[in-house]
């Protein structure tokens, strides 16, 4: 499970945690953390397509789904997952009609330097990042199943699929870099506030000991 141009190997543990931490992530919510590349999210998208399409059950399924995206490709997906084709068909068809709405206020970003998203590249967003976050959980599904004696570890052939694409590596790879550091930020900052209590509970008690002695004192 190379990655061409690699210089790490992509292994099938890097596929599983990028997949654990994909699948708890939120759609709503904008994904950052990438860096020099292009479609990153557009990439794991059709690299996790991929996945799912190598799947054994993939030749159960009623219909190849194709959507062609301009700039980037095309993606397929082949599975009989009522869900995952749903999910395809909604982000193509929000696609057909939001494309290029979202191609020009993405232009117009490149040129003002706004930070604000325009609705258009939000309502896609959020239609790609169901797909990829249902995809992940269903991969993950497969993966929890007791292992087939004599067979290969049920998420090789989607982990092989899904290394074909070095973009995508290096996106899940960034992603998951990204939100392990936010969560090792949030550890730091609850351990932080816990240290503050603390201390403020250290003074307090502190402070009503000496006020105690300081009573006695006069008392006698």
């Amino acid at each position: 499970m190379d990655a061409h141009d690699d210089p790490e190997p992509f292994t099938l543990d890097d596929f599983r945690r990028g997949l654990e931490l994909l699948a708890a992530e939120s759609p709503e919510d904008w994904w950052g953390g990438f860096h020099d590349i292009d479609h990153p999210v557009g990439n794991l998208n059709a690299s996790l397509c991929d996945a799912i399409s190598a799947l054994p059950d993939a030749l159960d399924a009623p219909s190849i789904l194709m959507l062609e995206v301009r700039g980037f490709g095309e993606l397929r997906l082949q599975t009989p997952e009522v869900e995952l084709r749903e999910l395809f068909r909604a982000f193509s068809a929000i696609y057909a009609a939001k494309g290029e709405t979202a191609e020009l206020e993405w232009a117009n970003l490149a040129i003002t330097g706004e930070a604000e998203l325009g609705p258009s590249i939000r309502m896609l967003g959020r239609a790609e990042k169901r797909l990829v976050v249902s995809a992940a959980r269903t991969l993950l599904h497969i993966d929890a199943k007791p292992p087939i004696p004599g067979e290969p570890e049920r998420l090789e052939r989607p982990g092989v699929a899904f290394a074909a694409n070095p973009v995508a590596i290096l996106a899940m790879r960034q992603l998951v870099e990204a939100i392990e550091e936010r969560e090792s930020a949030g550890v730091r900052q609850r351990r932080s506030a816990t240290k503050s209590k603390y201390a403020v509970a250290i003074g307090v008690g502190m402070a009503m000991g000496a006020a105690v002695v300081l009573a006695t004192r006069k008392r006698r």
